[in-house]
């Protein structure tokens, strides 16, 4: 099934689950779509804690938005996230008990969802997604059912993901590079990757361990080419 979400379907499948379950409910009762915005965000908590491999007692009767603030205090939340996994909890909140006035579009909380997506398989996975625009294109005709036979064989390897988060956690130095990556894909989700001009798009690359003959064909492929195509065409590159 087509979906924006379908980079996370390998990586991270039960995220991926919810994604799809948001996207096509949203044809037909926006309200609960938005619950699952919710629970999709409460799942991306959890999964942030084990990859940090912060001790689950730290958060021992901790609500959502305590969660979420302790995150952001110790630097793993970015400004744009952090105001993403708001936007979504807010929504979710006043959708879950009801309320009329949500103050967001389903739609809205569904890119939300997406831009934390994006956000979290660049931070650690160093997987870049280029096109960052939200459009939902699942098939409408769907239902929760198919839905769920469709990802019934999908499940996150719990032994490769000790590994990953060994891995993630090895040394200061593999810490101190996620941190960079997530404030780089922060940034370029805030302002857009051509704003940050060629030079952003080779930190890009750099930041996914792109060796230096790598880098260079940035210049006119990927996310380079990117940024050299939007500065071409405004008049700032010569």
């Amino acid at each position: 099934m087509s979906s924006k979400f379908s980079f996370l379907k390998k990586v991270y499948p039960s995220l991926y689950e919810k994604a799809i379950k948001a996207e096509n409910l949203s044809y037909i009762d926006s309200g609960s779509s938005i619950v699952i915005c919710r629970q999709f965000v409460e799942e991306m908590i959890v999964l942030l804690i084990k990859l940090e491999k912060i001790p689950d007692e730290n958060f021992e009767n901790q609500d959502l938005f305590k969660k979420i603030n302790s995150l952001k205090s110790k630097n793993i939340i970015p400004k744009g996230a952090f105001k993403s996994f708001n936007i979504i909890r807010k929504a979710g909140n006043k959708a879950a008990h009801g309320a009329e006035n949500i103050g967001e579009s389903n739609f809205s909380v569904l890119s939300e969802c997406y831009r934390l997506s994006i956000w979290l398989i660049f931070t650690y996975d160093k997987i870049f997604i280029e096109n960052q625009k939200y459009k939902n294109k699942t098939d409408p005709s769907l239902n929760l059912e198919d839905i769920e036979v469709l990802c019934s064989n999908l499940e996150m390897d719990h032994n490769e993901l000790e590994v990953k988060i060994e891995n993630l956690n090895k040394d200061y130095k593999k810490i101190k590079n996620r941190r960079k990556r997530s404030r780089l894909i922060d940034q370029v989700l805030d302002i857009g990757l051509a704003a940050i001009g060629i030079g952003g798009g080779l930190l890009i690359l750099a930041a996914i361990g792109t060796g230096p003959v790598g880098i260079a064909t940035g210049l006119i492929t990927g996310a380079g080419r990117l940024a050299y195509k939007f500065n071409k065409k405004h008049g700032k590159s010569e």
